[in-house]
Formats: structure tokens, C-alpha cells, sequence
């Protein structure tokens, strides 16, 4: 049963904006901390690392999660996320053809993809927020199951970016549901649990 408190106009605009310069401002970093050389400088080193976090898929999607459980209605959930999504490409390969005057079409239409089923995954992350039961659990339970698949190697490499990736993952769980029950919560794990031993047979393609 959803319980979100509705937004008034101006503050679901506000909203609506914030994805998309939230979404531009991640593209434009990602793309032009990639083509600052590594010379040993304080800069580039910092550029290094901000090019690391924002162009690994773990940030888009924790990003993208939140906007998803914080919003008003699963529609506007989809456009939100949607939103932020169309920014960070329109500005990370505009600022790529822009440079190199090269456009990876087969790459844009793979991420594209993702970003479709990024777009449709909203309405359950938003619904593991709002709701109670089994769907609920399954919008939780997917994103967090994904971050621990894309976070394992932290257990053997010790990178700092696949730890990240970990902490997204319980934030993730103990964040999004507003039901603390521990039926809910059951549920939750056990579907995890599920949806990693499916990963760990089918390697993800991200």
C-alpha cells in the first residue's frame, strides 16, 4: 500500500531539472576526467580518481535507485530517472563528439538499452519504497544483488571502487524500505539470494 507524501508543482519541476543536471553534470565529468593524461600532478591524479567513479556503472545506478525511491508516483519515478539517464549521455558523448569528433554508435545503442530497463527497473525500486509484499521486495532486493555481483572482486582484489560499490548495496537495503518488518525484510534477502546465484551462472555484460 503506498504512503509517499505528494509534491506540489514547483517542487516536482525542481525535481524533474535536478535529474537532468545531476545527469549532465555526471556525463560531462566522466567523459572529460577521460582525457586528462596522467603526468603525476595532484590535478591529474584527482582526475583519475573522478573518472574511475563516474564512469564505473555502480554510481549511475545507486544514483538512479534514489531518485527512483524519492519520488512521488512510480511514473514519475520512470521519468526521473529517464531524465537523468538521457542527461549524462546526451552530455558524455556530445562532449565526446564534440572533442573527437567520433560518435560510438554501437556503444551509445548498448547503453541506451540499459537505460530502457534502467528506466522500466525504476517503477520497482520505487515500489520497494512505497509498498509491502513480494514486488516490493523484488525492487529491492534486484539492485542490491547487483552491486554485490559487480562488488565481489573487492574480497580478492581490495579495490577501492568495488567497495564502494558494496557499501551502495546495503545503503541500498536499509534505505529504500520504509517498512522495517521483518517479513519484508525475509523477503528481501531470499530474493538476493536468488538473483545472485543466477548472476554468479550468467555473467552480467556491464
Amino acid at each position: 500500500m503506498s504512503n509517499y507524501k505528494p509534491k506540489n508543482g514547483l517542487q516536482l519541476f525542481i525535481s524533474l531539472i535536478g535529474s537532468v543536471i545531476l545527469g549532465l553534470a555526471i556525463g560531462f565529468l566522466a567523459k572529460y576526467s577521460d582525457t586528462i593524461s596522467g603526468d603525476g600532478s595532484l590535478f591529474s591524479g584527482m582526475m583519475q580518481t573522478v573518472s574511475q567513479l563516474t564512469t564505473a556503472v555502480g554510481i549511475w545506478i545507486f544514483i538512479g535507485c534514489l531518485l527512483a525511491a524519492w519520488s512521488r508516483s512510480a511514473p514519475i519515478a520512470a521519468v526521473k530517472v529517464g531524465l537523468f539517464f538521457g542527461g549524462m549521455f546526451a552530455s558524455y558523448y556530445g562532449y565526446q563528439y564534440y572533442v573527437y569528433h567520433f560518435f560510438p554508435f554501437k556503444q551509445f545503442i548498448f547503453w541506451l538499452i540499459m537505460a530502457v530497463i534502467a528506466i522500466f527497473g525504476s517503477i520497482f525500486v520505487w515500489k520497494g519504497r512505497y509498498h509491502y509484499g513480494w514486488v516490493a521486495a523484488l525492487g529491492v532486493a534486484l539492485p542490491v544483488a547487483l552491486f554485490i555481483l559487480i562488488g565481489k572482486s573487492f574480497f580478492y582484489t581490495f579495490h577501492w571502487l568495488e567497495c564502494l560499490n558494496l557499501i551502495f548495496g546495503i545503503l541500498l537495503l536499509v534505505l529504500i524500505p520504509k517498512s522495517k518488518d521483518w517479513r519484508q525484510y525475509l523477503q528481501i534477502l531470499f530474493l538476493t539470494v536468488v538473483f545472485c546465484a543466477v548472476g554468479w551462472l550468467i555473467p552480467l555484460p556491464i
